[in-house]
């Protein structure tokens, strides 16, 4: 028993060496607040999908996938890209308010479907 559990281990942990090697898509919906709560539409959205170095590259190697986006009229802005590092950082602004930034750490990666997982998580930024 003992044995079959280090196997399912080193499964899932080859699973997650595989995820940060090879691109996944990944998803996020930016929620943009003011301190109010109120939507902000036509705020300009930034995120970097962070690309992980591969054995052997050099420095510079591994820059971030980048994507821009405008919120609607309810304050959503949904982007899509590729990385390889599981992670995305976002960055929000419009004229009259304070920049803000936020982050995403997917949890896990789905191989067969190529995609970083939990899919579409919200991000709640406020101004």
């Amino acid at each position: 028993m003992k044995n079959m559990k280090i196997q399912s281990t080193t499964v899932i942990l080859l699973a997650l060496l595989l995820c940060k090697l090879q691109a996944q898509e990944g998803r996020i919906t930016v929620h943009a607040l003011d301190d109010s709560g109120v939507a902000i539409s036509n705020a300009q959205v930034v995120a970097q999908f962070q690309n992980a170095l591969k054995p052997g590259e050099g420095w510079g190697t591994g820059r971030p996938t980048e994507v821009r986006g405008v919120t609607d009229a309810n304050g959503l802005c949904v982007l899509t890209a590729n990385g390889t590092d599981g992670s995305v950082g976002i960055g929000v602004m419009k004229g009259g308010y304070y920049y803000e930034s936020a982050g995403v750490l997917f949890t896990n990666g789905d191989p067969v479907l190529n995609r970083w997982l939990p899919w579409n998580p919200s991000v709640k930024v406020v101004l």
